[in-house]
């Protein structure tokens, strides 16, 4: 599996590319330009990027000299690098292949192509020693879709910004990856990332935990402790299902969102904090203030910004790309080979819903990886209820539905039923990828 960068100012052709390198099982991300392209290399790994050459902002060119100097200067070899362009010349080529590309490829870039370099870099990796994309723990955001590429686009940037930040989405959802970004992405990355779940604390502990204590501020207290609000000291403190915060502890948190101060438990002395505050919760905020009865002058200045964090069923072209990425994740963790995925698989995968989103996601290809007996995903290794997934959809129309929207019925229920993939989409109904776009943006447009 390669970890694949597309740099294109053409959302049509970035959209293309990812979806075919998912396809072929890699991983992939992508950036509208080269200064989106070179922040993502100085954060990610990539094995592979596939650059235009004309874009706004920052050229292909350009981007190449900044990505060269920047891993010169931190003493490692850059990713390979292939351009694309419509506007191709030999010179063009020869220089630069000689300043380090791999190839130039001419648009429209041809699959066979594309699959022949996928091949080249695998085995540069292969001979350097090296592995491709590789993956140590699962807290990385995995995403090629537009719709989880808008929130990521959001969460970059609010960064750098001191306001408060609200998640909200289902559970499951990577909520807490995308608070990890934000923090990344800040000028206090260097400083601790603080983590406080409300619902997994006991009310009785809720308030140490958070705010330390001294020595003998209580039975058991043998020692002074810091709490997390003082640890998280000029870093990012989130709270995760902020709708099951206590009551009592609502009132103390808000005097320190507004004052800044905290005090230890057992002690008359004050002292100063400095946080960014990061929330995350699963329920609408109607909800948290009306059922939940939380105080709403505290959600009043937890949600200076509120991210939607979209669930899976929404962006299901991400299902091939996360599947695979866990597949690797497992096979890596128990020390075994991949799993052999089928198109079938694939496709009865990327036509479920997800109420679990993510993390049920996540389940059932660690699921896969524990009863395997012949290292393939067989449709005996899933959940019972995916097995009973209909491989048909029918589709009924009444007599007097206009042509406008039986189209726009049969378009929409096709992409879902293909999982979101366009080119597949487009397979079935007998039409080009372009058509389906073209649907896309006339529908966005309504």
């Amino acid at each position: 599996m390669l970890n694949i960068l597309v740099v294109d100012d053409e959302r049509e052709n970035r959209m293309a590319l990812s979806e075919l390198i998912s396809r072929q099982g890699h991983l992939v991300n992508d950036a509208e330009d080269g200064i989106q392209a070179l922040d993502r290399c100085m954060h990610y790994h990539y094995d592979l990027i596939l650059c235009d050459i004309k874009m706004p902002r920052m050229d292909g060119l350009t981007f190449f000299e900044n990505l060269n100097a920047f891993f010169k200067q931190m003493g490692t070899t850059p990713p390979s690098i292939v351009f694309m362009t419509a506007y191709g010349r030999l010179e063009d080529a020869v220089g630069l292949m000689r300043k380090g590309a791999l190839h130039f490829l001419s648009k429209p870039v041809r699959k066979k192509e594309l699959l022949a370099t996928f091949d080249e870099v695998q085995k540069l990796l292969w001979k350097s020693g090296k592995t491709s994309a590789s993956i140590s723990n699962t807290d990385d955001l995995i995403y090629s879709s537009r719709v989880f590429s808008e929130v990521v686009e959001m969460v970059d940037r609010v960064a750098e910004s001191s306001a408060s930040v609200l998640f909200v989405g289902e559970s499951g959802t990577g909520k807490e990856l995308l608070a990890k970004r934000l923090h990344q992405k800040s000028g206090r990355s260097k400083n601790p990332f603080i983590a406080f779940h409300s619902g997994a604390v006991p009310e009785s502990l809720a308030e140490s935990e958070l705010f330390g204590y001294e020595r003998g501020a209580f039975t058991g207290a043998d020692q002074a402790k810091a709490g997390l609000l003082e640890t998280a000291n000029l870093g990012t403190f989130f709270i995760d299902e902020l709708s099951s915060m206590p009551a009592s502890i609502q009132s103390k948190l808000l005097r320190v969102v507004q004052e800044r101060v905290i005090t230890r438990l057992g002690s008359v002395q004050s002292q100063k904090i400095d946080v960014r505050w990061v929330s995350a919760t699963n329920v609408s905020l109607e909800e948290m203030t009306g059922l939940h009865g939380f105080r709403e002058d505290l959600l009043f200045r937890l949600k200076v910004i509120i991210i939607d964090v979209p669930p899976l069923r929404q962006h299901l072209e991400d299902v091939r790309s996360l599947m695979n990425y866990y597949n690797q994740y497992f096979s890596r963790r128990e020390n075994k080979s991949e799993l052999k995925i089928g198109e079938e698989i694939y496709a009865r995968l990327e036509r479920y819903d997800w109420p679990g989103n993510i993390r049920e996601l996540r389940n059932v290809i660690e699921r896969a990886h524990a009863l395997s007996q012949n290292g393939e995903f067989t449709e005996s290794l899933l959940p019972s209820h995916l097995i009973q997934l209909s491989n048909h959809q029918e589709l009924r129309f009444q007599m007097g539905t206009s042509l406008e929207q039986v189209e726009n019925t049969l378009f929409k229920e096709t992409l879902r039923w293909c999982g979101g993939d366009k080119a597949r989409a487009a397979s079935v109904l007998g039409v080009t990828p372009r058509t389906i776009y073209r649907w896309l943006e006339k529908s966005e447009s309504l």
